[in-house]
């Protein structure tokens, strides 16, 4: 089954100062402001800067519980998704 964008969360994490910041329907930027992104209400994301995309599905985060890891998906750089 194919995962849609509205089913992830997407957080974007700066290579240069190592912050992690949830992308939301406006452009965000890290601490260092080398890096931004935003994900849209119609599943668009993008990002800029020397960061990279991570996505993990709602139903994964929900079920995380205290010291134990979960998968996530590195996405690419920078990428425009539409959802099907």
């Amino acid at each position: 089954m194919k995962t849609k964008t509205t089913d992830c969360m997407f957080l974007l994490n700066c290579q240069s100062c190592d912050d992690v910041v949830k992308l939301v329907d406006k452009p965000r930027l890290c601490e260092c402001g080398k890096s931004a992104g935003a994900h849209y209400a119609n599943g668009t994301y993008v990002s800029s800067g020397p960061a990279r995309v991570l996505s993990i599905t709602w139903e994964a985060y929900d079920g995380i519980t205290e010291g134990e890891s979960r998968p996530f998906t590195v996405l690419p750089r920078v990428q425009t998704r539409r959802q099907p």
